[in-house]
């Protein structure tokens, strides 16, 4: 598998070897390439300066590739086993990496619906090193429905969120001094299937909910994360007639969010031959975790 550099007018510039491979097929997930460092991941449109690492996810051969920024590029410091099956989704925080295992592969589609999915832990070294969490992997509590999208740590790094989109649950662990895993907490969404999510500015979660990608029915949601890892909804989910939401950013100030919608497609259940693809609408966020669409159809 190979990861291109762009720059930012989206000329590209080179590739690279991750060592491993793909899986031939489109992958439902978010975050199989993410920009840090040892202490955390950076958002995609706020990246922060001393970002030297690059990590990605090698779905086809069941690794993980950390590459060093270099002037010339990217240099690939190792290739590591990523503890199960089909890794679709990373995250980093704190000198600890957890990777999404999707549980196997499901011929012709990208979805994890084969193999049972989970999340494995290691500890990441100055070097971009990585060496396994003893008893870390955690199975996801969707089982082989799971559709699992993406694994990210919350700001403060204490507690690790995963989202299944047809099994309609967010699972989350809380995370010890140790960087091992305890859980998973399962909580019930407030809408209907979660996908790719964000943290704003006070630490909430905000994820997309595609309800099974029926035209029209996009929606968004809030959640508080306890201590203890729980979500608690902050209101009702907010929809906004778009179709098949599914990658979340936040803006740096915290003030809004915006959010990618795919469009109805073949695993669509209705699709017009009018509807609009690629969408990305825009959000406020208010003092109380509330969402407001500003472009809603």
């Amino acid at each position: 598998m190979t990861s291109h550099l762009y720059r930012r007018d989206w000329q590209r510039c080179s590739r690279f070897d991750t060592g491993g491979q793909g899986s031939g097929a489109y992958e439902a997930s978010t975050n199989m390439l993410i920009v840090g460092r040892v202490e955390g991941q950076s958002s995609p449109i706020d990246l922060v300066g001393g970002d030297d690492l690059v990590f990605a996810a090698n779905a086809g051969s069941d690794s993980i590739s950390v590459f060093r920024v270099t002037d010339d590029g990217l240099a690939l410091i190792e290739e590591q086993d990523s503890g199960g099956e089909r890794p679709i989704s990373l995250t980093v925080h704190g000198g600890v990496r957890y990777v999404l295992n999707s549980g196997g592969t499901l011929t012709g589609g990208g979805l994890c619906l084969a193999g049972m999915p989970c999340i494995t832990g290691f500890t990441l070294a100055a070097n971009g090193q990585l060496d396994p969490i003893p008893d870390s992997s955690r199975e996801l509590s969707g089982g082989t429905s799971s559709a699992c999208a993406q694994v990210s740590f919350n700001p403060a790094g204490d507690t690790l969120i995963v989202s299944q989109w047809i099994s309609d649950r967010i699972d989350t662990f809380t995370i010890g001094e140790d960087g091992v895993a305890e859980g998973p907490i399962v909580n019930e969404t407030s809408g209907f299937g979660p996908f790719g999510f964000a943290f704003d500015a006070e630490g909430r979660l905000l994820t997309s909910e595609n309800f099974q990608q029926v035209e029209g029915e996009a929606g968004v949601a809030s959640y508080e994360i306890g201590a203890d890892g729980a979500l608690t909804p902050i209101g009702e989910t907010v929809k906004y007639g778009e179709t098949d939401p599914c990658w979340v950013v936040v803006t740096p100030d915290g003030q809004y969010a915006f959010v990618a919608a795919f469009g109805p497609g073949p695993i669509a259940q209705v699709a017009s031959e009018d509807s609009r693809r690629g969408v990305i609408s825009s959000f406020r966020i208010g003092a109380d975790g509330v969402l407001e669409p500003l472009d809603p159809r």
